[in-house]
């Protein structure tokens, strides 16, 4: 007699196939993390970055339910960072909020926020999704934890976008009610003390 059938034997194999390329996307995102252990510091305008990043979420026929709003309390939002790094962690972030709201019946509404003082800019990045449940709230920068259905998320986004903050030596948190939404905020400091490497083009951040 027959343990399984075909189509489970089907589902079975689908299933593996999966798992073992989400396995796949996590081993490589792990190294690419560990790779880029130092900062490519350079000047770069994070407003006109943060344009950059937001366009294509606003063409994305996925997420044409959702407005998208971007608000500059000033205009100098000039900072030294390692430009390629931060855009991941607002891909991630930017991405995460679109994702929590798609299955929402609230009006659908992601808002990007930007102030700044002296030493610091603050970008806020708000959700009109579910919120974060409160068992949730410590295990959101954790590796590897993912509220996502299977194979849709390998739970490394917001823990390696914690590592790039840090590296910076900025600040990333986040406030969140449960049925209204979701803002993370992220604090960086407009200049970096660094040092350069000898023999190499990259800077380490002290």
């Amino acid at each position: 007699e027959k343990i399984y059938n075909d189509d489970q034997r089907t589902e079975d194999l689908e299933l593996i196939v999966e798992e073992a390329n989400r396995c796949k996307n996590i081993v490589a995102n792990l190294l690419n993390f560990a790779r880029q252990g130092r900062l490519n510091l350079k000047e770069f305008d994070l407003t006109e970055t943060l344009r950059e990043i937001l366009k294509p979420f606003t063409l994305n026929p996925g997420y044409r339910q959702i407005e998208f709003k971007f608000d500059i309390i000033e205009n100098d939002y000039t900072i030294t960072g390692d430009e390629e790094q931060l855009k991941q962690v607002f891909i991630n972030i930017i991405k995460n909020a679109c994702d929590a709201m798609i299955e929402t019946d609230n009006a659908k509404e992601l808002k990007i926020s930007l102030s700044s003082d002296k030493s610091n800019v603050k970008i806020e990045i708000t959700d009109t999704g579910n919120g974060i449940p409160k068992e949730n709230h410590g295990k959101v920068f954790t590796p590897f934890f993912t509220t996502k259905s299977m194979g849709k998320g390998t739970g490394l986004g917001l823990a390696i976008s914690y590592g790039i903050i840090k590296m910076h030596k900025g600040n990333i948190n986040f406030t969140t009610e449960i049925g209204k939404g979701t803002t993370f905020k992220v604090v960086l400091p407009r200049h970096q003390v660094y040092q350069t490497n000898e023999g190499n083009e990259g800077a380490k951040a002290l």
